[in-house]
């Protein structure tokens, strides 16, 4: 399927993943957990090679978002 053949179908029904979704806002984040405070690392670091999927052209802007760092981090 090509771009403009999928920019005219129609939206699936939504019911079933807003229902996934409900009360998630209520989910408290534990501060305190020791995993918090976890540092992010470059994946490099580990001999993955990646890029930033917006620093970069892609299909949901077709070019590179200036602003956004190339480094991935996890």
């Amino acid at each position: 399927m090509n771009k403009q053949t999928a920019l005219l179908q129609p939206v699936p029904n939504q019911d079933k993943p807003f229902e996934y979704k409900q009360g998630y806002r209520q989910v408290m984040l534990d501060l305190n957990d020791v995993h918090i405070s976890e540092l992010l690392v470059d994946i490099a670091d580990y001999g993955i090679a990646g890029q930033s999927y917006y620093s970069r052209p892609n299909g949901a802007t077709e070019t590179a978002v200036k602003s956004i760092e190339q480094t991935v981090y996890v």
